[in-house]
């Protein structure tokens, strides 16, 4: 079965029933995983290893040097690490392009674990 990533909206990101089942990367809240500061705190070797284990996955040698990139690699650490099973992304600073990108890569990563979702929220003056 191939895995959908879907794009939600303000009104359906409000409906979530429990927030505290999900992981929420790029938003202002306080809980939230900040992009830059998550990546810079994995150590250089755990990050050569994840970087790694997506190209096996993906056959993209990912760059990560940007915040597209750097996104691929900390969510990949995210669904190896974490017991939560729900991630939910704030696609603000991000192109339709970048958007695109990401969603096909990590539906093919997805097939790699059971029970793990992505879900992009984008704002509603953006398309997609």
């Amino acid at each position: 079965m191939e895995n959908k990533i879907p794009v939600i909206r303000s009104n359906e990101l409000n409906k979530l029933l429990d927030r505290q089942e999900y992981i929420y990367i790029n938003f202002s809240y306080e809980y939230s995983i900040k992009i830059n500061p998550f990546f810079k705190s994995i150590d250089d070797t755990e990050r050569n290893t994840l970087i790694q284990l997506f190209f096996q996955l993906t056959n993209i040698d990912i760059r990560v040097n940007d915040l597209l990139g750097q996104l691929h690699i900390i969510v990949l650490k995210i669904l190896l690490d974490d017991e939560k099973d729900n991630i939910i992304i704030n696609s603000l600073g991000l192109t339709d392009d970048s958007i695109i990108f990401f969603k096909s890569n990590f539906e093919k990563v997805l097939k790699n674990f059971k029970n793990k979702n992505l879900i992009i929220y984008k704002l509603k003056s953006m398309s997609l």
